[in-house]
């Protein structure tokens, strides 16, 4: 399985997914204009990884900002990764924040309490 590295746009996110290290990694800004088209490489890339997943999956949400579309598109990310504790494999979620940015560590209490998975949420 190959990883999948998106370089950050104006408009969209840095992402890292590396099978091998079973690291699935957003930093940066998300409000791609069409959220649909940006976000296929990456679900395509999480099903498969689902079919094989390395023992321990570290998902790492360092953002910015991200609009209404993308948290959809997160919570479509979290809700297929919670298969993982199902299937025997451990799971983290870290949820990065800057002390100033109430709508983010807000945003991740939110996912936090939507997804049956372990969150850390740390201020950075």
């Amino acid at each position: 399985m190959k990883q999948l590295f998106i370089d950050r746009g104006d408009d969209t996110l840095e992402v890292k997914l590396k099978k091998e290290d079973g690291l699935i990694s957003f930093t940066g800004k998300s409000y791609p204009e069409d959220i649909e088209k940006f976000f296929v490489p990456i679900l395509d890339w999480i099903e498969e990884y689902m079919a094989d997943p390395h023992d321990s999956t570290k998902v790492v949400f360092d953002l910015e900002y991200f609009n209404t579309a993308t948290s959809r598109k997160f919570l479509e990310i979290l809700i297929e990764l919670e298969k993982l504790p199902e299937s025997g494999k451990d799971v983290v979620v870290q949820w990065l924040y800057n002390q100033e940015d109430e709508d983010i560590y807000s945003a991740g209490k939110k996912c936090s309490v939507l997804s049956r998975l372990p969150f850390e949420i740390q201020q950075v």
